[in-house]
């Protein structure tokens, strides 16, 4: 299977939300589908993969325990206190749906997880995950990103045995090929 490049300004994946380069750095830009396409045909990356990304709301975490007790470090890929926070998916949808509530004095936000609809993935940063853009409402309304990383990370090996495949199979993004500059 060949990676299909998507074409600038082609109401694609991303709608006419903004005009798409056709490469960035050398690497067509690609969808979430061909990209989870070419892992599984083995092709591990790069890829510079564009979709919408959203974040649900930060929340506090508990520390990791190791399986005998006592605090462990996790591996960056096993995605810990954090899986399902974020997605780049292939639609414009949202990770989470929230609802906020504001009164005079008061104000709440309600935070449910969702099924996505179309494909998707679960980038790993290795420094903090995107923000939007000045001016976008927060993170997570979905906002048009293209980012260039990799798959079949090395640091998989690392990751809790019952995780290695699933570390193997994330999405390490190195970068942000657009926008110039990242949001």
């Amino acid at each position: 299977m060949l990676l299909v490049p998507l074409a600038c300004g082609t109401g694609g994946p991303l709608g006419d939300a903004s005009p798409l380069p056709a490469e960035v750095d050398g690497l067509p830009v690609v969808t979430v589908s061909a990209a989870l396409a070419a892992r599984e045909a083995g092709r591990l990356g790069p890829h510079a993969v564009a979709g919408w990304f959203s974040m649900a709301p930060r929340h506090p975490c508990p520390a990791p325990f190791g399986p005998h007790g006592g605090f462990r470090e996790p591996n960056p890929l096993e995605l810990y206190c954090t899986l399902g926070d974020w997605a780049l998916a292939e639609l414009r949808e949202p990770v989470v749906e929230v609802t906020q509530q504001k009164a005079p004095g008061l104000s709440s936000i309600e935070v449910r997880g969702r099924s996505m609809v179309g494909p998707w993935l679960q980038p790993v940063f290795d420094a903090a995950p995107p923000q939007p853009p000045d001016g976008w409402p927060n993170t997570w309304t979905p906002f048009p990103i293209v980012l260039i990383g990799h798959f079949g990370d090395v640091r998989a090996q690392n990751c809790q045995p019952d995780l290695v495949v699933a570390c193997l199979e994330r999405f390490v993004a190195t970068g942000i090929g657009w926008p110039a500059g990242g949001p």
